[in-house]
């Protein structure tokens, strides 16, 4: 348990206990609950200090010239530097504490408003929580890793390579990455501080947004007003001078001792694998000596052709098992937990080399006690093996626990006193859902900020339970840009919630303050933009992308591409041909880079489908696969389109490629069971894969809601000759998705197969208008489906000119595909006539 030791005044003593008495008892430090009645002695106050996590002193005018609080507040310091102390929180109670405040004090965030009892409680409450996860995620011992970190030092100390300005460490999430990082600093450079400042990169970072996040790290307790200064400074340099500035910004760790962990989500690397221009322009002017000032985490190895010889490498895999072993050894026994060796080899060996899985192996051992863990390891299987949505689907959240998530899904990040001011509830129910969801690391936490874990995030948003109403949203987004508005400025909001409130504020329709609005950058249109084509807003999403693509000199090259893509995506959903060209145009502009011109090919191609011209879209599609080989885009739309195309071969590889690459996507599985059923036929029903490709159909469908699974087996089912299996499992699939095209779809074809031709000719009544009523986005792309299930309807009811005539629309199909399927009419009519 977090405690906090409360350092006040005499005079200040009545307001003090009023915030200790809005804390959880046994959780602070205070004088007249926690020392001895009467001794109020250095010892005494010596004792305290090192069982507190955490120092807050009130500061007033008479605190500042009390020798007690001047004692403790050195005292806390030192134990800081120890490590001993996790955080030192100064809120001053007047308006003159802190001018007077000493000069170590103003290095930290100090409050300066002030505020309520109530808001102090809630402001220690929110960073006990924080420094609680950061104590519990710091405290894993290092084990193995031997050949990484002498692949790292043979780099570093090669004579033939200048020296590494940086390290570049990739692996899956929480395979050790930052403690590998910590780890070789400890060894190879033990003068720098273990206590790395970290930042992360998000998609669609220009050299803008590096500079600010690097600024924010470099210095956590800047003001608005002087991160207003730099920032003037630095959008008036040349982008040459601009790339050397951020640079000089991380070189700047050197003399402090340190060096700045940089974790990538999407924004340092490009498709490729290779650095962003922009960051490639950082890292050849950052500093080398005496030690490299930079460790870059990622979730992927860049290929060796794109790496640079200042930078030194190193990718973690799964540990072997004898290492393995020795880490699940030694954490069970650091956690208390006796195992005889036959239970810590069946330990290792769930663990699977994974050092995340270690630490969530105790946690739910810690819980459940280690004989019924084993017995009874199913949660553990599913959060292992289906981290992301079906891990997330697994949790009951109560209804604190989903406002929290629902919450933190409308923007970047959120400190304690903002969330309360979002999810509309009492603190302790927030630092209550807060604890459990840091437990279940469906949350993790920077200083005093929390947010999504990143491997959840697309999870979260597209949970039903994490979904708000309008006015849910509204409401809460509201509170969130008037709560920030006013904390910047007065100077109490954490910097690092800059971004959520200029995004909030843009959301809400709020008018920022003058401070506030004069830091927005397109970037911030561009992260509202993708959230709101995700929400299916697509005319707020084509505003936003305008507004970004207004302002695009300040716009990375990436970020400019994202906004150009989004406008097309959300024109081409809406008809809006105007704003697609515009798009385009401006793609277009950006020259012949490959990247631009792949998704010139993909807007082209997704606009083609929507309109239900499948061959053409394919072309677009396999265009921007060729220009982007591996992109995971052109590649499930390529699965989708050869599937209707009856391409089955290139549907199969094409939706194994996505899948490869990590993808849990339901609809990709259900593209690759259609094209294994379509091509085994009769023999499907055998086929060991297929089985086990629609057992992870039947858990996804359910988890979404979806009728995925129903809809494939009553297909299984129809190729087998299980008419009537056929026909209950897809009257299933019906009464879950009424409105779903293909479960009408297949529905339709086993009507035919049964020769139920009234039934089915309902059913194509209903696919019918479905895809000729209307301009939904959803129509005209199964237009070309509902042709050939009515053509197979003609046919099978032996008006065989009928079915002749429609394969004749241009575009649908091709030569080809005409020609062959009237050659089936034909072979069929024959038969009919003899």
């Amino acid at each position: 348990m977090m405690r906090v030791f409360l350092s006040h005044s005499s005079v200040d003593k009545g307001f003090v206990e009023a915030v200790a008495h809005e804390l959880k008892p046994g959780t602070y430090e205070l004088d007249s609950e926690t020392f001895d009645a009467g001794i109020l002695n250095s010892a005494a106050i010596i004792k305290a200090l090192n069982r507190a996590d955490i120092f807050c002193i009130f500061l007033s005018g008479p605190a500042i010239d009390s020798h007690y609080v001047d004692f403790e507040t050195g005292l806390a310091i030192e134990l800081a530097a120890r490590g001993t102390i996790q955080r030192i929180l100064p809120i001053c109670l007047d308006e003159t504490s802190f001018q007077r405040a000493s000069s170590v004090l103003k290095l930290f965030n100090i409050v300066r408003k002030q505020i309520s009892p109530e808001s102090a409680a809630r402001l220690i409450q929110g960073t006990m929580i924080s420094v609680g996860s950061e104590k519990q995620m710091g405290a894993h011992p290092f084990i193995g890793r031997e050949r990484e970190i002498e692949a790292l030092e043979a780099q570093t100390a090669d004579p033939n390579r200048p020296p590494s300005k940086a390290l570049y460490v990739s692996g899956i999430y929480g395979s050790g990455r930052r403690t590998l990082v910590r780890k070789f600093y400890s060894d190879q450079f033990p003068e720098v501080n273990q206590v790395f400042p970290k930042v992360s990169i998000p998609s669609d970072v220009g050299i803008e947004e590096l500079f600010r996040l690097v600024l924010f790290a470099a210095h956590p307790n800047i003001s608005v007003k002087n991160l207003q200064a730099y920032d003037l400074d630095f959008s008036m340099q040349a982008p040459e001078k601009k790339a050397k500035t951020v640079a000089d910004l991380i070189s700047s760790f050197i003399s402090q001792g340190e060096a700045l962990i940089m974790e990538d989500e999407g924004g340092l690397l490009e498709d490729s694998g290779d650095f962003t221009p922009d960051a490639e322009s950082v890292i050849k002017e950052i500093a080398n000596r005496p030690h490299p000032p930079l460790a870059v985490v990622a979730r992927r190895m860049m290929p060796m052709r794109f790496r640079r010889n200042d930078v030194a490498y190193a990718n973690l895999t799964s540990f072997d098992h004898k290492t393995s072993r020795r880490l699940m050894s030694k954490v069970i026994s650091a956690a208390g937990i006796s195992a005889n060796p036959a239970q810590v080899d069946q330990l290792t060996e769930m663990s699977e080399g994974h050092p995340y899985n270690h630490y969530r192996i105790v946690e739910e051992i810690q819980a459940r006690t280690l004989d019924v863990f084993l017995a009874e390891a199913d949660e553990f299987y599913i959060w292992k093996h289906r981290q992301g949505t079906e891990y997330l689907h697994q949790i009951e959240l109560n209804d604190d626990e989903r406002k929290v998530v629902a919450v933190l899904t409308m923007v970047p990040s959120l400190d304690f006193e903002t969330l309360v001011a979002g999810c509309d509830l009492a603190p302790e129910q927030v630092a209550k859902a807060l604890e459990r969801l840091i437990d279940l690391h469906v949350l993790e936490t920077a200083g005093s900020v929390y947010k999504i874990a990143p491997p959840l995030r697309i999870a979260a948003e597209k949970d039903p339970r994490a979904a708000a109403s309008t006015s849910e949203v509204r409401r809460a987004v509201s509170a969130i840009a008037d709560g920030l508005n006013v904390r910047f400025g007065d100077g109490t909001a954490p910097i690092q919630l800059l971004d959520t409130a200029i995004i909030s504020s843009i959301d809400s329709g709020i008018e920022a303050q003058s401070y506030v609005s004069a830091l927005i950058l397109p970037s911030h249109f561009v992260w509202l933009m993708k959230e709101k084509y995700d929400q299916g807003d697509y005319t707020e999403a084509i505003r936003l992308a305008k507004e970004a693509l207004n302002r695009s000199e300040r716009l990375s090259f990436k970020g400019r591409v994202t906004a150009c893509r989004y406008l097309c995506l959300a024109a081409s959903r809406r008809f809006d041909d105007d704003e697609f060209t515009r798009g385009i145009e401006l793609l277009e502009g950006y020259g012949g880079d490959a990247f631009a011109q792949s998704n010139i090919n993909f807007l082209k191609g997704f606009r083609e489908r929507l309109k239900g011209n499948l061959p053409i879209a394919e072309n677009f599609f396999r265009e921007a696969y060729r220009l982007s080989p591996g992109s995971a885009s052109p590649a499930r739309e390529l699965a989708s389109i050869c599937l209707a195309r009856g391409l089955l071969e290139d549907a199969e590889s094409f939706a194994r490629e996505v899948l490869a690459a990590g993808s849990t996507n339901s609809f990709i599985y259900d593209v690759l069971a259609a094209a294994l059923i379509r091509k085994l036929g009769k023999n499907a029903q055998e086929n060991w894969e297929l089985q086990d490709i629609l057992g992870k159909l039947e858990v996804l469908s359910a988890e979404d809601g979806r009728s995925f699974f129903l809809t494939r087996r009553a297909e299984l089912e129809l190729v087998t000759g299980d008419i009537s299996g056929a026909t209950n499992t897809i009257r299933s699939a019906l009464n879950m998705t009424p409105n779903v095209f293909e479960a009408h779809r297949i529905s339709a074809q086993i009507l035919i197969a049964a020769r139920r031709f009234g039934p089915a000719q309902t059913e194509l009544n209903w696919m019918r208008e479905r895809t000729t009523q209307g301009r939904s986005d959803e129509s005209r792309q199964n237009y070309r489906m509902y042709l050939e299930t009515q053509a197979e309807f003609f046919t099978e009811t032996h008006d065989f000119g009928k079915a002749r005539a429609i394969f004749t629309k241009a575009n649908l199909f091709t030569d080809g595909e005409i020609s062959e399927a009237r050659r089936k009419i034909d072979t069929a009519e024959a038969y009919f006539r003899k």
